[in-house]
């Protein structure tokens, strides 16, 4: 990733809970450069989190996940799932988690994130989860993926 040429700053960008973005603690209310910054949200190597607008990129922080899960469908036992970053990822076998506020969240990227499913991709798999004594399982190719 380049630096900024000496006397530019790179702004501060963050990602709030709910996937609002914000520069310089200011929140970001264009929807075209919201979609943008989404849309080119990328992992490094390194771990650490990236956007870009055009040829120009900075990291972010997050204060839960950099990744948020759109769209989510099951059919014949592979999941789906549309990233806010517009990818798109099918699963056979998939790791899921239950955030403190009850959130759902599902490994992504080969396991190298976790995603949060917004209000829609969360209620699109509800009729897909079935009770299996105290845990939900939700029956996918390579076996039930779990949530206890």
């Amino acid at each position: 990733m380049a630096m900024a040429p000496p006397g530019v700053q790179v702004p501060t960008l963050f990602v709030d809970a709910a996937g609002d973005w914000f520069v310089d603690g200011e929140r970001i209310a264009h929807a075209r450069t919201l979609s943008v910054l989404s849309a080119n949200v990328r992992l490094l190597p390194d771990g650490s989190w990236v956007t870009s607008i055009g040829r120009e990129t900075a990291p972010f922080t997050f204060a839960d996940v950099a990744l948020f899960v759109r769209e989510a469908d099951l059919v014949a036992g592979v999941l789906t799932v549309r990233l806010s970053n517009e990818t798109v990822e099918s699963q056979i076998a998939a790791e899921f988690r239950r955030g403190a506020d009850d959130g759902l969240y599902v490994r992504v990227l080969s396991g190298r994130a976790w995603a949060r499913f917004c209000r829609a991709a969360y209620q699109a798999l509800l009729p897909h989860w079935q009770a299996d004594g105290e845990a939900l399982v939700l029956p996918l190719r390579d076996g039930p993926a779990r949530l206890e």
